[in-house]
């Protein structure tokens, strides 16, 4: 009965979901061409390609201005995972992310609609009723906070629904006639408040308050406007007649509704409403045979809409059924099933109330004490990170300098062979002496930097909702991917100065590495910039290396985004079939590069703007690679909307 209980709940809530969306287009002024493609991503909504699609649907409403086709694209994206249902974290993270963008775009229906009717039926479809009921606590907090009445009746639905899974059916109840009464008193347009009346009738029909539910059925009937209603209200006629002995005109209402599901396909999904008034019928009126045969079209229902949690309420059903039928093993040996499933969702659940509840009760005085703490943590923690960035930036001085004046040196010693061979002595040996140092250091470094950066991303992630905290977080992982990325530079530079020639005859899918070098570059990407790609086929594997290729790219789309402020980045690359070579190209909109600079940006340290971060070492070596695989790299001067770089390599 548990699970049953859920599941009533889920369909009420998605039939009311999906009766609302066919009204879209009628409710607001919705630009053709961007709703004629919400409802394409509608119907691949369970394929992952979705996610792309609800991209371009962003970008299409972002160019016309429409922020509430915005915000329906980015619910697109949690819709794919929640229907899918089987990543939690995703959820959670598309739900935060649309509420972020409804509180930004003043846009609280949507802000309200991915809590109630997302995370908070996640969690009843899902069995986590504790974590439902305390995420629709806060969500009255927050919409009393805000004075919102769509909160208020997005709150009050969610906990009738939760009080009615727990049967706790009269204060279940009590919050469906507080959301009728909020909609009636503040003629808010709720769409859907049929369902309401006709679980307002439902409850005083199985109280025997005729006279009630009556009043409530002839409001549901007057409110109905779309044909899941009409057969919501019919199927609820259809309890009041037969609590009322009027079998026929029961019979009448039930058959009614099952035309409406036959003619109309749209309605297929939600026929599982139907076998349950079906089956409801046939055990009051003694038909038990047709109740047996309900129960198994209702099993094959929720086998289709995979919901298989719920053999034990299917064993409950045809065990009161044999009973019934004075079939006592049958009617055993499936209660008995039933019992011990039943027996085991209630364990789990006591389970839950027992440490959900205790949480709840410490919750306010554990916040209290954390935020103290974290104040605390945070001073502590900022003194230390001072301290070790300033020892680090010390240290990487120190290492340049020792760079820079070991390739002065090296120019020096050429003067005369003798001098050349005892240069080269020495040149060897401090060589080894700097890449032991490097090594070492870079370990060193490299250890207490990625705990800054963990602490850092734990700092922002549990303590996402102090902006201060997340915001001091962000500093320091940002400054220590820095200070990650200057070691890999000295270290690139101490390699590349030992060899000659880069080996280039490994499998190489040039795809894959355009893919993973614009993954790289999406955390440099500032706000509202475009990262594209633009391959000349499908697929294409050479011989080289792909390691090397991936360097490069990665540093000149990092590059890019660095110096790229609107706009968008674009990767792509031809390859030539008679010289045996490809050309990837990163081309962006960005501020550009003088013409007469064209060639000192590839000189080691050298920086067109000396405030803006980095050492001025990126292209650099990203030339020496690849002109160490036999190519070039260079600026394209006919380009002007920014500047794009040329990347040439052979291949085999």
């Amino acid at each position: 009965m548990f699970l049953n209980r859920i599941v009533i709940v889920c369909i009420f809530i998605i039939a009311s979901c999906n009766i609302a969306h066919s009204q879209e287009e009628k409710e607001f002024k919705i630009d053709q061409n961007l709703y004629s493609y919400y409802q394409k991503c509608q119907e691949h909504i369970g394929d992952a390609r979705v996610m792309l699609m609800a991209d371009t649907l962003f970008s299409q409403a972002t160019e016309k201005g429409d922020k509430r086709m915005q915000a329906v694209a980015l619910t697109l994206k949690l819709d794919h995972h929640y229907f899918k249902g089987d990543n939690e974290d995703s959820i959670v993270f598309y739900v935060n992310k649309v509420k972020d963008f409804a509180t930004e775009t003043d846009q609280l229906k949507y802000y309200y609609f991915v809590w109630s009717d997302r995370l908070i039926l996640h969690y009843l479809k899902t069995g986590n009723i504790n974590i439902a009921l305390y995420q629709a606590l806060e969500m009255l907090k927050d919409a009393q906070q805000r004075d919102s009445k769509i909160g208020l009746l997005s709150c009050y639905n969610n906990l009738y629904q939760i009080y009615k899974i727990k049967n706790m059916k009269s204060l279940s109840n009590e919050y469906c006639l507080k959301a009728i009464e909020l909609t009636e008193n503040y003629e808010m347009d709720n769409y859907n408040v049929a369902f309401l009346y006709t679980e307002a009738a439902k409850y005083y029909i199985n109280q025997c308050n005729m006279e009630k539910a009556l009043a409530y059925l002839k409001k549901a009937d007057e409110a109905a406007n779309a044909d899941l209603h009409l057969i919501a209200v019919k199927l609820a006629y259809m309890h009041y007649y037969l609590a009322a002995g009027n079998l026929s005109k029961a019979w009448d209402l039930l058959q009614e509704s099952k035309r409406m599901f036959d003619h109309d396909k749209k309605l297929i999904s939600h026929k599982k409403m139907y076998y349950e008034n079906e089956y409801h019928f046939y055990k009051q009126t003694g038909q038990y045979q047709s109740a047996l045969q309900t129960i198994d079209n209702l099993i094959e229902e929720e086998l289709k809409l995979n919901e298989h949690a719920l053999r034990n309420g299917h064993y409950r059903m045809k065990g009161e059924i044999y009973l019934a039928m004075s079939k006592k093993e049958l009617a055993a040996t499936f209660l008995a099933k039933y019992i011990q499933l039943e027996d085991s969702v209630r364990v789990n659940d006591d389970e839950l109330t027992t440490s959900g509840f205790a949480t709840l009760v410490n919750l306010e005085k554990v916040e209290r004490e954390k935020k103290e703490l974290l104040l605390r943590a945070q001073e502590k923690e900022l003194r230390n990170t001072q301290i070790i960035i300033l020892f680090l930036v010390v240290v990487l001085i120190l290492v340049l300098v020792f760079l820079y004046r070991e390739n002065k040196l090296n120019k020096r010693l050429l003067q005369s062979k003798e001098e050349l061979k005892k240069a080269k002595e020495k040149a060897e040996q401090a060589s080894q002496a700097k890449t032991r140092f490097i090594q070492s250091m870079s370990h060193e470094i490299r250890t207490p930097l990625n705990s800054i950066v963990g602490f850092s991303q734990i700092i922002g992630s549990q303590y996402k909702n102090d902006p201060a905290a997340k915001e001091y977080a962000s500093i320091i992982e940002t400054n220590s991917n820095n200070l990650l990325r200057l070691i890999s530079y000295a270290l690139e530079l101490s390699d590349l100065d030992k060899c000659d020639n880069i080996e280039a005859d490994f499998v190489t899918d040039v795809n894959n590495c355009c893919r993973v070098s614009m993954q790289s570059a999406e955390a440099d990407l500032q706000n509202g910039v475009e990262l594209k790609f633009k391959p000349s086929c499908e697929e294409l594997v050479i011989h080289s290396n792909p390691e090397r290729i991936m360097q490069v790219l990665s540093s000149l789309l990092h590059n890019a985004a660095k110096f790229t402020a609107q706009g968008s980045i674009t990767l792509g690359y031809l390859y030539s079939e008679t010289d045996r070579k490809i050309y990837f190209s990163v081309a962006d909109t960005g501020c550009g590069i003088p013409s007469d600079k064209h060639e000192e940006v590839f000189e080691r340290f050298f920086k067109l703007d000396s405030f803006a971060q980095g050492t001025g070492l990126g292209l650099s070596i990203s030339k020496e690679i690849a002109e160490r695989m036999n190519g070039s790299l260079y600026i394209d001067k006919e380009y002007t909307k920014g500047t794009r770089f040329v990347f040439v390599i052979p291949y085999k």
